[in-house]
Parts: C-alpha cells; structure tokens; sequence
C-alpha cells in the first residue's frame, strides 16, 4: 500500500509503472517467505491449493486489467482500495 504511492510521489513514475513495479517486487520476498514457512512446516496444503489457483486467475487479471485501464480510473480504484483498507485496520 505504500509503495505505489512513494513510487508515484517521490519517484515520478506513472501509475501503472509503479502499480507493475510494485508486483513484480513482491515475487522475490513471496519466495523467500515461502521458503521459510515451508521449512518450518506451516503451511496448509489443502488451503494453499485453493488460494493459489484464486490468486493466479486474478492475478492474470489483473495484470490484463492493468494495461488497458486509464490511469485516471487506475487511481481512484487505488484510492477506493486503500480507503476500504484503512477502514478495516480501525475497525
């Protein structure tokens, strides 16, 4: 959540740079967590199935979406989610 922004403010990329830049920094920690936890055996294998399949399908999607969606509609998407996001950790 911070880092399209800070990318956006600070850095002056455009949106849907930063937005892909954003993803594409999340794959090496996501591997790097998921070799910990797999290590330590805390994983839920019939979950993780689930989830996985749920996450590439809207993955691709959304990486579909992102290309031809006009930054200005991009940002308030962005907004509306870090609005939502903000209500839910006060609530």
């Amino acid at each position: 959540m911070i880092a399209v922004p800070a990318m956006t403010i600070l850095l002056g990329m455009n949106e849907r740079k930063s937005h892909a830049t954003a993803i594409f920094i999340i794959l090496p920690l996501t591997l790097a967590s998921t070799f910990i936890y797999v290590k330590g055996n805390h994983i839920d294998w019939n979950v993780t199935w689930k989830v996985a399949v749920g996450g590439i399908a809207g993955g691709y999607a959304g990486a579909r979406l992102l290309s031809i969606c006009p930054e200005k509609v991009l940002r308030k998407v962005f907004g509306v989610f870090i609005i939502a996001a903000a209500i839910k950790m006060l609530v």
